[in-house]
């Protein structure tokens, strides 16, 4: 096993608790033993179905605005035909006028790429954060010159078919720090159970950690731990990060509730999960690699 530190950091704010946990130098292996592991996970009657998937992704964008970044095409055409076989893959696009279908409620579906469409959303592109006095907001460059959809104007698994999973190949987007909960309060009222993106650097030109990240969660484990572990073995100065939500109506007086969801979560019990929103919303957890 490989070694590590840990460290937590617990934030509390009117009527919501943060709770995180995060190893710094090389995470533990895939074989670490995590007593959260063996907490009930909660779950609703939904629809039985297979997941469904969409994919929207930019190498390239205009001049003077985002350089372009290397194999991000053959990253996500890996990752969907890795998540295929088990979850129909109902749309691929590029990031060309893209900013409704993060931000606003699906109206649309998957002719028009909605985030709300799918349960599983994936996206690759350049990421950020601003924590301007007017604005804390995460941030996803799309391919218009200037334009991006901004956190405080995304409530993600609210509309259409309710977005469960948000994944974000980007930088910084998940970073943990005092306005972590600012910037992420707005897209987990709408319901959404779990988002896995970068709490620093992500580095493109791994094109292959598109398929072991979809072969993990096909293989079973949890989808924040294959998140995890194929994006910090693809690359090992690559960032990870998963965040998730628990609520105090559900389980009370134990936000780690939020824990069990991030660490129970799998794609074959993915749609039985209960969506928590706007004022049930009791804690917001986060785990970080490097």
């Amino acid at each position: 096993m490989l070694s590590s530190a840990t460290c937590a950091q617990i934030l509390f704010l009117p009527g919501l608790l943060a709770i995180g946990a995060c190893w710094a130098g090389p995470p533990p292996d895939s074989t670490h033993e995590d007593a959260r592991a063996s907490r009930k996970a909660l779950e609703a009657p939904r629809a039985a179905s297979a997941v469904q998937v969409g994919t929207r992704c930019q190498e390239d964008y205009p001049a003077e605005w985002e350089p372009t970044v290397p194999d991000t095409w053959r990253q996500c055409e890996s990752f969907n035909s890795g998540i295929a076989p088990a979850s129909p893959v109902k749309f691929y696009y590029n990031l060309h006028g893209a900013q409704p279908a993060f931000q606003d409620e699906d109206t649309c579906g998957w002719s028009c790429g909605y985030v709300d469409s799918v349960d599983l959303f994936y996206t690759l592109t350049h990421g950020g954060i601003d924590n301007g006095d007017q604005r804390l907001e995460a941030r996803w460059a799309m391919w218009d010159k200037r334009t991006y959809a901004r956190s405080q104007y995304m409530r993600l698994g609210a509309s259409g078919r309710q977005n469960m999973v948000f994944v974000t190949g980007a930088c910084d987007t998940h970073r943990v720090d005092a306005y972590v909960l600012e910037r992420w309060k707005t897209i987990f009222a709408g319901g959404l159970i779990l988002t896995l993106g970068g709490h620093h650097l992500i580095w493109s030109g791994h094109p292959g950690q598109g398929a072991d990240f979809a072969n993990r969660m096909r293989n079973g484990e949890p989808i924040g731990q294959a998140w995890l572990e194929a994006t910090f073995y693809a690359d090992n100065a690559n960032t990870p990060a998963v965040l998730s939500t628990g609520g105090w109506n559900r389980s009370p007086g134990d936000p780690l509730e939020c824990f069990t969801r991030q660490d129970t979560t799998v794609l074959d019990n993915l749609i039985t999960r209960s969506p928590i929103r706007d004022g049930d919303v009791g804690a917001l957890c986060w785990t970080t690699w490097n």
